[in-house]
C-alpha cells in the first residue's frame, strides 16, 4: 500500500502507513482509513496492514473478500411415467440457503416447466401408429388415433396412386393429442407456368399415415 516517505537527515527513511478497516455499508464492502503508523522503510516487508497497525498475522476483520454468499440449491430428480413417456420431475431441492425454489417442476429443453405436457420425453423408443385410410366424399378424413398421446404427435401421411399420371398428395392438419385431419389433393396441371402447381381436392384416395410420438 503506498505511503509518504520522508528523510530526517542521516536517519533511515521512514514510511507513514495508512491503517485501513473493512466496513460494510448497504451490503457493500469498503476500505476505510482508521489512522496511520510511522515505520522505518523496509521493516514493513512481509507484514500485514490491519486497522490496529502492522501485524505478522491478519485478523478476521481485515479480510477483503467480504462475507460468504448464500449457497445455491441443487435439484433432486425423480423419474415419472406419463403413459408411454418417461419424464424427470423435481420433487425437492437440497443444499441451499434462503427460500427453497418451487417443487413439482419438470425438466424441459428450456429449463423447468410446471406442466408435464411440456416436459422432455426421455424415451429412446417412441410409440408409433400406422393407419391406412381411404378418403370418401370430399378431400378430408377425420383420423382418430388408436390411443391418445400426451402431446400432439408427428403425423406423416403419404398418398398412394395417381390420377391421369398426376400424383395424389396428402397433408395432415388440425393435429391434436387424439387425432387429426387428413386432406388429399392432386395436381390440376402439369405445367407450372403460373408460378406453381394448382391443386384440386380429390376423394377416394388411399393414404398411409405414420403417427410418431413427439
Amino acid at each position: 500500500m503506498p505511503g509518504l516517505v520522508y528523510n530526517r537527515g542521516a536517519t533511515p527513511s521512514r514510511v507513514l502507513m495508512p491503517l485501513p478497516k473493512l466496513v460494510s455499508i448497504d451490503g457493500n464492502q469498503y476500505l476505510q482509513i482508521m489512522g496511520s503508523q510511522e515505520v522505518t522503510q523496509g521493516t514493513a516487508v512481509g507484514k500485514f496492514v490491519t486497522e490496529s497497525g502492522l501485524s505478522d498475522m491478519p485478523g478476521a476483520s481485515d479480510r477483503l473478500n467480504g462475507a460468504n454468499g448464500s449457497s445455491g440449491w441443487t435439484p433432486v430428480f425423480a423419474p415419472e411415467q406419463d403413459g408411454t413417456r418417461s419424464l424427470l420431475r423435481v420433487p425437492d431441492w437440497m443444499g441451499g440457503t434462503g427460500a427453497k425454489p418451487q417443487t413439482g417442476l419438470y425438466l424441459a429443453p428450456g429449463g423447468y416447466v410446471p406442466a408435464k405436457a411440456n416436459a422432455f420425453n426421455f424415451n429412446i423408443a417412441k410409440r408409433i401408429e400406422n393407419h391406412n385410410i381411404r378418403t370418401g366424399a370430399g378431400s378430408n378424413y377425420a383420423l382418430t388415433f388408436t390411443e391418445p398421446f400426451t402431446v400432439p404427435p408427428r403425423v406423416l401421411p403419404a398418398a398412394i396412386g395417381s390420377v391421369s399420371g398426376r400424383p395424389n398428395q396428402a397433408v395432415a392438419t388440425n393435429i391434436t393429442a387424439t387425432g387429426c385431419t387428413i386432406e388429399t389433393y392432386r395436381l390440376r396441371a402439369s405445367l407450372l407456368s403460373l408460378g406453381g402447381a394448382l391443386l384440386d381436392a380429390v376423394s377416394g384416395v388411399d393414404v398411409d399415415v405414420l403417427v410418431v410420438e413427439a
